[in-house]
């Protein structure tokens, strides 16, 4: 039978062994935070129905974490600025008074969330594919700052995508990647990106 002693010995083992093993679970991964400028294109058919262009400017923000493996998993925002073909103006009210006309701009919201495989043919290079799916949270055309103008509801959807990429990473550990996701049974047909970003590693891991 184990004594006391070797009980605490097994108990002090155990515990080291899974510290470690924590450790090197974190210290073997790392994160990035992004930043993309793109353009998205929509179905013609769609986007004329809805009185916008085929095409939007698109802004990300998202981030991403990278294990050891090559998993890699990330979620994030999406805004599409609409090139508007039927917005209209109103007559509003300023703060001190004043009469003017306003016009409505139309833009949308999205978030997704995405997982995949890495791949490093170098210590700079990254190569990735990933399959996401992305949610329209809002779009529409509206005045803004205006709280009694009229809306209007734009019907843009955005489903499941895949999304191959490449990235390049600097010796400061910023990055400059180029994303292209590709949508299935969506409004948006493709999305092209080039994305700014930082690594960052946990625990004093290198990435």
């Amino acid at each position: 039978m184990f004594n006391v002693k070797s009980i605490n010995v097994l108990k002090v083992s155990a515990t080291a062994c899974l510290c470690l093993c924590v450790n090197s679970a974190f210290s073997a991964s790392s994160s990035q935070l992004y930043f993309g400028l793109g353009n998205a294109a929509f179905d013609p058919a769609i986007a004329f129905t809805q009185g916008v262009e085929d095409d939007a400017l698109a802004l990300e923000f998202g981030y991403e974490k990278r294990l050891h493996s090559g998993f890699v998993w990330g979620a994030g925002i999406n805004w599409y600025a609409y090139s508007d073909n039927n917005g209209f103006s109103v007559q509003t009210e300023g703060v001190f008074g004043g009469v003017e006309r306003s016009d409505s701009s139309a833009s949308g919201l999205s978030g997704f969330g995405e997982l995949g495989y890495s791949y490093t043919p170098s210590k700079k290079i990254e190569l990735s594919l990933m399959a996401g799916y992305e949610l329209m949270l809002s779009s529409s055309r509206s005045v803004s700052n205006c709280s009694n103008c009229p809306s209007e509801d734009i019907d843009i959807d955005t489903g499941a995508y895949f999304n191959p990429k490449v990235v390049y990473t600097f010796d400061n550990m910023w990055t400059l990647g180029l994303s292209y996701n590709s949508y299935v049974s969506s409004d948006v047909e493709s999305l092209i990106s080039i994305q700014l970003g930082k690594r960052f590693s946990f625990l004093g891991g290198s990435i």
